[in-house]
């Protein structure tokens, strides 16, 4: 489970980064918007793990979701039924896993563009 959340976090950064450091990044447009789109939706996920005991007027509570394979969990909740059904939520991590897998494989730590020394 800590790794699992673990692997939220770091994905959901990565995805922030990209969004807001897009002219910093010597990435491809297609790729980019491929990996925000499949990292997009863990957002929700991430917040509930992170703040979803916090309390306050802003508290983001843990929502049931059914899977088939699962039955009924929530955010905090994971099944592992096979390597392509890890569940979190509403999310399957799996497709998110190939493509955070892709991204580190075409750009890396190498994605950011050299700046320029004065």
């Amino acid at each position: 489970m800590a790794l699992a959340k673990s692997f939220v976090f770091n994905a959901h950064r990565a995805n922030r980064i990209c969004e807001k450091n897009t002219a910093a990044l010597a990435l491809d447009r297609l790729e980019r918007n491929r990996f925000l789109k499949a990292t997009d939706h863990l957002a929700a996920l991430r917040d509930v793990n992170e703040h979803g005991f916090d309390g306050g007027k802003d508290d983001v509570k843990p929502l049931m979701h059914f899977h088939p394979e699962g039955g009924w969990m929530d955010e905090t909740a994971l099944v592992a039924s096979s390597r392509e059904k890890i569940l979190m939520g509403a999310i399957n991590l799996y497709p998110v896993y190939l493509a955070v897998d892709r991204m580190r494989t075409l750009a890396g730590f190498n994605a950011r563009l050299p700046r320029s020394t004065p």
